[in-house]
Formats: structure tokens, sequence, C-alpha cells
């Protein structure tokens, strides 16, 4: 659910700097053009590593409960364990 989230933000995220970016191919000389070009390029990678490091995370989360389960761990084992992890 939090993902589904996350990922509407970006995504209206996305569509703003797209658009403000056509606008600003119309309205402004090459070289400011460029520098729009940078900018929004950079945030479209900060917001996909952001994408991606979630998706890694809870994929090590994901594989640390299948790692317990098959330990056939307690459950106040796995609580344990999980406390540990996050920090």
């Amino acid at each position: 659910m939090l993902l589904f989230f996350e990922e509407q933000k970006i995504n209206l995220v996305y569509n703003n700097i797209s658009i403000l970016f056509c606008f600003f191919q119309m309205a402004t000389t090459p070289i400011t053009q460029e520098k729009v070009h940078k900018a929004k390029m950079s945030i479209e990678n900060f917001y996909a590593n952001l994408i991606n490091q979630y998706e890694e995370r809870e994929e090590r989360y994901r594989r640390l409960e299948e790692m317990m389960n098959a330990e056939g761990l307690s459950d106040q084992e796995v609580n344990y364990c999980v406390i540990v992890n996050d920090d």
C-alpha cells in the first residue's frame, strides 16, 4: 500500500517535470534548455533510485522472513531478528 502511494507521488512529480520541460523548450534559450534537461534527468534518477532502494529493501526483508521461517524460529525469535535487522 505504501509503495502504491509513493509511486503515485513519483508519477505526479514526473508528469509535472515533463510539462515544465516542454514549456521551457518552447520559451527559452538553448543554454537554459540544456540546464533544464540536466535538472530533469537528475530528478528522474533520484526518484528511480528511490524506488529501486525501496524494492531491494523489501526483497531483503522478504528473504529474511523466509530464512527465519525455514529455520523454524519462534515468533519471539522472529520479532527479535526483525528488530535487530531494522537498525
